[in-house]
């Protein structure tokens, strides 16, 4: 069984909205403490719970996504963890030595150099000089800023201190890693690097807490989700369900994308889903060098019942922040029957891309938007920033791609086919 080295048990924090106030309750809280009385339980005037009644363990090799919109909490359940501030009610356990990304530059100190700062972290989690020293030059080769080291940090862009912050949290071998939405600061080639090396400390027995705004990057990287809501947990469990759940109530207004299915039917499962370059486990980037070449996906799915109807197969390009780019969407006109498998090729033509990161989305649907099955990370697409001729194609406001995705103006049509071989 594997060890348990976050645990919170009804967790609570509470700040106040009056400077005034804040600094007579901190006080007031202080004088308490010395005196070893329990703080107050209940808000007094202008607070509230940031942190309200958090429950969750986490455990070695694991990873815990953490989403939610802007003021839900998040930042400060990791400041709890951390030990940077300490909850009001509720208990959080840590065992292992931590190793927080939670804020841009935080613990540097801005006059001194790089190199300065390496050692001064690496005191902190209690390495000798002889381990910092061996540990140094990775870090330097991992973060990209050799021709800086010896630089002041506060002399540094934004993205060089994200570089070098999670090249020292990721290479002085803390048992819990925490993040905090800092990678959004990235290049995607670094990006892309530095999920490589989360997914190793993970394997490796490191215990992961990752805050991203990026729904796909928390899709590809976590195992379960709390999904948190003014300071409470609104829904906890398996990313896929969690994230299905949480883009549904984001976008329940929304006319311009699919809406994920909150429930899927189970009337339909994946038994093999691959693609020409790469398999779904290998999560590679498959790097795209011209336009118009094709991507072909190759699937095989089974049916749990009867059906007559036909089915939709969608395929949604998109942005790592979740903006759509294009999308396609193909009718089947299959009859199956209960257990039957089928198996389809889609090709998809790749359109001219912005240099960046893409992701390609497989759903299929029925008549009346019941989702079948579904994955919301498919594949990743690098378009290298080499590229000579690629540009995005823009469309006039007329445009309407499909009765399914009517409001798709300005969208770059994916052109694929499908080739059907049932079996």
């Amino acid at each position: 069984m594997s060890e348990v080295l976050i645990r919170a048990e009804n967790v609570g924090k509470k700040f106040c909205r009056d400077l005034k106030k804040s600094l007579w309750y901190g006080v007031k809280d202080s004088a308490n403490d010395l005196l070893r009385r329990k703080s107050q339980p209940t808000l007094r005037k202008d607070e509230f719970w940031a942190n309200d009644d958090i429950s969750f363990e986490l455990k070695r090799g694991e990873c815990l996504g953490l989403i939610g919109r802007n003021g839900a909490g998040k930042t400060t359940l990791l400041k709890i963890i951390n030990g940077l501030i300490k909850p009001d009610s509720g208990t959080m356990q840590v065992r292992g030595r931590v190793g927080g990304l939670i804020a841009l530059g935080a613990g540097f100190n801005p006059i001194l150099t790089g190199r300065e700062n390496i050692k001064i972290n690496a005191a902190i989690l209690g390495m000798s000089s002889r381990q910092t020293s061996d540990l140094l030059e990775q870090i330097v080769d991992f973060s990209e800023v050799e021709e800086f080291i010896d630089a002041p940090v506060q002399t540094y862009s934004s993205g060089m201190k994200v570089r070098l912050g999670f090249a020292i949290a990721a290479h002085l071998d803390p048992e819990i890693l925490l993040i905090d939405e800092v990678l959004a600061v990235g290049d995607f080639r670094f990006k892309a690097k530095a999920r490589k090396r989360i997914q190793q400390m993970i394997t490796a027995g490191a215990a992961v807490a990752f805050v991203s705004h990026n729904l796909h990057e928390v899709a590809g990287i976590t195992d379960r989700c709390l999904w948190m809501d003014k300071g409470k947990v609104r829904e906890r469990g398996a990313t896929t369900a969690i994230l299905a759940n949480y883009v549904n109530a984001a976008e329940e207004n929304s006319t311009n994308r699919f809406r994920y299915s909150t429930n899927r039917s189970g009337l339909a499962q994946f038994i093999t889903l691959e693609h020409n370059l790469q398999t779904r486990r290998d999560l590679h980037d498959c790097v795209v060098r011209e336009s118009g070449c094709e991507l072909a996906i190759t699937l095989t799915l089974e049916f749990k019942v009867d059906l007559c109807e036909g089915v939709w197969h969608g395929i949604n390009l998109t942005k790592p922040d979740g903006e759509y780019i294009g999308r396609a969407v193909i009718s089947d006109a299959v009859e199956t029957r209960c257990g039957e498998q089928i198996s389809r090729e889609i090709a998809i033509e790749i359109p001219h891309l912005l240099p960046g990161e893409y992701q390609i989305e497989y759903f299929l649907w029925i008549a009346g938007g019941v989702m079948l099955e579904g994955m919301h990370n498919l594949l990743n697409l690098v378009v290298p920033t080499d590229t000579a001729n690629s540009y995005l194609e823009q469309l006039n406001d007329n445009f309407v791609f499909s009765k399914m995705s009517d409001n798709s103006r300005g969208a770059i049509p994916l052109h694929a086919k499908l080739s059907q071989n049932s079996h």
